[in-house]
């Protein structure tokens, strides 16, 4: 029956075994025949060879040994997982006539000889389900061709024709040439990398920091009034059709989150200090005034109660906001900006209740909400469409914000920079960030609102590419190429936009004719396997496309579309819309399977006993 059997059969045993199956495949099969059992009906016919229900389900079986593909009905039909097993096997078969067309042929001994070096082929990739063990007949049959659900006959015949297929792609692929100039230019991307350690001055949010008087609104608004116009326009719905709405700002102390607490030393004091509410505290009510506090209810009470008390005194609000608000807002003030009264802050009921009731440049009583005191202060409301008058000067203090900012900026980078140059380290500059280890952000120092920027590192990327997390900055690619391998930071401050960026080199590898001669025997097998598949794909393609087109391939499309109709019907909107594109046979042709690859590139080998 078959030579891959005689081979090991070494008994007279072995013989007798042999004619009982024979007897057994002739009589359910019937007589070996070179083209595969596929059926009555069939989807797609490639050059006369029918590719039907069976076929489908063999290949789909095949697939699922070696594939891990997610059982989620949406994922594979956004994929399109039947319609890459069904155009895998019309590749087989546009290259398996193509392999005829060439004067090849591969046998069926060759076919058994692949079963018993323990491999098989799918998606044109030729894989070992044995791993380090010897080939036994019992478990080809009993566990991995039971596992496909095949019979071994059609097994067999189709293998035969995925290695005339797998032989073509190798003679089309090995067709290929690769010039000199692309491997160079290959290896030159390669080698030429850098890593970059940066710290990013954001104009914006060091603008934060910044409370534009009303005299220098009202100046830059009159200097600049053409300007605003324009922005005027670009922004109009930011000034139309307004909800009612309050120019907000916030103080907020948190509640510790169990009372009894014991106080501390400097929770009592005036001064900046941090409790057991997780943030600072900052100035309370003096001692001579403080009531007595014996937990951390109490402090925060004071504190707040406190803060109160020097807004009255004459403090600007900002200024306090700065220095205690617990709320993210205390970098801007305690800004929230305008704020719709029907929908409130979003922070404490209480504090939305009483937010239209507060009285316009006063601050309000302490309010007691539920999980923190607050302060609130509204010094503006609107309704309604704004007019000229009213939003040029809100578009100028963006501005001016924005100019302040990255003076600002700079100023901190340039301070920064002179500390690192003066021996500090960058631990003690710079806050958080990769390159330090951590992620803390932006944060606060002291009462004099100077804040540390995080540094970070882009990682290793290729000249010419843009720098991870600076985008394209020429100036700085260009020093960071001139400067030493490690230079912890380049002694320039640098314009990235509207941002100040300090940067340093971490790493750096460049080519050269030494390397190149070294990498290059690698280079050449990657490239040529790359253009190969490249070259392959297409050619596999076009080809299929010239036998639809005369014929050669023809497919049943009723029996197509009940095929690629899955159950979660993703490819139609509700109002029956095409929404993916309709399945065409060879339209996947030349991929190999597609998506499907990358599943049997990282699946490994596949075990005897998978699919049992």
């Amino acid at each position: 029956m078959l030579n891959f059997f005689r081979r090991t059969a070494s008994s007279v045993f072995a013989w007798i075994i042999l004619g009982v199956l024979a007897l057994v495949f002739g009589l359910s099969f019937g007589p070996a025949s070179d083209n595969l059992s596929l059926g009555t009906g069939s989807y797609v016919k490639v050059h006369g060879e029918s590719l039907g229900d069976e076929e489908f389900r063999f290949q789909a079986n095949l697939v699922d040994r070696i594939v891990q593909i997610p059982k989620d009905p949406r994922y594979q039909e956004l994929m399109g997982l039947k319609e890459e097993i069904l155009d895998s096997a019309v590749e087989r078969e546009v290259l398996f006539d193509a392999g005829h067309a060439l004067g090849l042929e591969a046998t069926a001994a060759d076919a058994e000889d692949l079963v018993l070096a323990g491999q098989f082929i799918v998606l044109g990739e030729t894989l070992d389900w044995l791993g380090k063990l010897a080939f036994n007949y019992d478990l080809f049959t009993k566990s991995f061709l039971a596992g496909l659900q095949v019979s071994e006959p059609t097994y067999l015949e189709s293998q035969r024709r995925e290695l005339l297929a797998r032989t073509v792609r190798d003679l089309v692929a090995s067709s290929v040439a690769v010039s000199e100039g692309e491997l160079r230019a290959t290896y030159d991307a390669g080698a030429n990398r850098v890593s970059l350690r940066y710290a990013r001055y954001e104009a914006m949010r060091f603008g934060d920091l910044i409370d534009p008087t009303p005299e220098e609104i009202d100046a830059y608004a009159k200097a600049n009034t053409d300007e605003l116009r324009k922005q005027l326009v670009t922004q109009s719905s930011r000034f139309s059709k307004l909800p009612k709405q309050a120019r907000t700002w916030i103080i907020e102390i948190r509640k510790p989150e169990s009372a009894g607490a014991e106080p501390t030393d400097t929770a009592a004091e005036s001064g900046s200090a941090t409790d057991d509410t997780g943030g600072k505290v900052g100035k309370g009510l003096e001692p001579a005034d403080a009531p007595a506090v014996t937990d951390g209810l109490g402090r925060a009470r004071a504190t707040i109660a406190g803060a109160r008390a020097r807004v009255m005194s004459g403090e600007d609000f900002r200024k306090v906001a700065r220095e205690i608000s617990q709320h993210d807002s205390s970098v801007r003030g305690g800004e929230l900006g305008w704020v719709a009264q029907s929908s409130g802050t979003g922070i404490d009921a209480q504090v939305d209740n009483q937010l239209a009731s507060i009285e316009l440049g006063a601050v309000s009583e302490v309010i007691d909400g539920s999980k923190a005191f607050y302060l609130v202060l509204v010094r503006e409301r609107r309704e309604g469409d704004i007019d000229e008058a009213g939003a040029l000067p809100e578009l100028a203090e963006d501005a001016l914000r924005r100019n302040k900012g990255r003076q600002l900026a700079r100023t901190a980078a340039e301070e920064d920079l002179a500390a690192i140059a003066a021996g500090a380290a960058l631990t003690d500059v710079f806050a958080g960030g990769s390159a330090l280890g951590g992620d803390s952000g932006i944060e606060q120092v002291g009462t004099d609102a100077r804040r540390k920027v995080k540094l970070d590192e882009t990682g290793l990327f290729a000249k010419g590419d843009p720098a991870p997390g600076l985008g394209q900055a020429p100036t700085i690619l260009a020093a960071a190429w001139a400067a030493a391998p490690d230079q912890s930071l380049l002694d320039q401050v640098f314009e990235v936009g509207d941002d100040v960026v300090l940067a340093g080199v971490v790493d750096k590898s460049e080519a050269t004719d030494a390397g190149y001669a070294e990498a290059r025997p690698e280079l050449y097998r990657a490239a040529v396997d790359r253009k190969g598949d490249l070259v392959t794909s297409r050619w596999t393609y076009r080809r299929c496309l010239e036998a639809k087109g005369t014929g050669a391939v023809s497919s049943n499309d009723g029996r197509l579309a009940r095929l690629m109709t899955y159950e979660t019907k993703l490819a139609k909107d509700e109002e029956g819309k095409q929404v993916l594109k309709p399945y065409a046979v060879c339209d996947r042709v030349g991929n190999r399977g597609g998506m499907l690859r990358t599943g049997v590139a990282g699946g490994g080998p596949m075990g005897p006993g998978d699919g049992e």
